[in-house]
């Protein structure tokens, strides 16, 4: 045998014709099945799944059998979604997972840090209280009260009683679709979680600092600038949503900034 040889020059009319010194190193050989091969037909690469099936090689199918399954989580929906901001939705699922390095949580691996939040001065910095229990944080929220869709999670945020957990839940509880209010509320609340967290970190190490009007108005205009590059359909809800966000429909039925 040589590098030039192919299978098809040891199988013949279905029987194995390895060489006895190859067999003798390799006896595993001679159990593999065989099949009639044609020199005519080209060689085809096979994946065979976790469940045994052979099909089509792809690094997605590669990827789905190597990957660990979870349970499906009741929010993904509300920070992945195809017309998301990527590095929002990133802090939002961190977020999300409680795995923010605020002081509560550093803390906890003896790394010094300040003793109040540096948004608003009061009290001790946490998860719960930075994104939902702030001073600061409420009034950006509560700006965006008749905007976007959220006042229901705006309501549980100013009345106080409401953990982080819950607010999720009830986002989680929110309609989910291709929809330009759905897509508009999805956007603000998840924006919101990383222009808090932005403003926390401007502060915290530039001593850089925006009021809640300067965030809240940052927001609006990167979640207006987002709707400019989807195709929204004209219809009353999206004319409705128009108002609101200031953008106009061109004679395809896109969105384009309103002058």
């Amino acid at each position: 045998m040589n590098l030039n040889d192919k299978v098809s020059d040891v199988c013949i009319d279905g029987n194995w014709l390895w060489p006895v010194h190859i067999v003798q190193k390799i006896g595993d050989l001679l159990v593999y099945p065989n099949h009639v091969l044609r020199d005519e037909e080209r060689d085809r690469l096979y994946w065979k799944t976790r469940l045994d099936k052979l099909c089509d090689f792809s690094t997605s199918g590669v990827w789905d059998d190597i990957r660990a399954f979870r349970d499906e989580v009741s929010w993904h929906r509300v920070i992945w979604f195809s017309q998301n901001i990527p590095r929002h939705s990133f802090i939002c699922w961190v977020a999300i997972n409680c795995k923010l390095s605020t002081q509560d949580r550093l803390e906890r691996w003896d790394v010094p840090c300040g003793s109040v939040c540096c948004l608003c001065d009061k009290v001790k910095e946490s998860h719960d209280h930075l994104l939902i229990g702030c001073s600061y944080a409420k009034s950006v929220w509560r700006w965006f009260r008749g905007k976007a869709g959220l006042d229901g999670i705006i309501d549980r945020i100013e009345h106080g009683h409401s953990q982080w957990n819950d607010v999720i839940n009830a986002m989680a509880g929110t309609v989910c679709n291709k929809g330009v209010w759905s897509i508009i509320i999805r956007l603000v609340f998840v924006a919101v979680i990383y222009f808090l967290w932005q403003e926390r970190n401007a502060r915290t190490f530039r001593n850089d600092v925006s009021s809640h009007e300067v965030i809240a108005k940052r927001i609006y205009e990167v979640v207006r600038l987002r709707l400019m590059g989807l195709q929204v359909k004209k219809s009353m809800q999206s004319q409705s949503a128009a108002k609101v966000w200031h953008f106009n429909f061109d004679d395809g039925g896109g969105t384009h900034l309103s002058v």
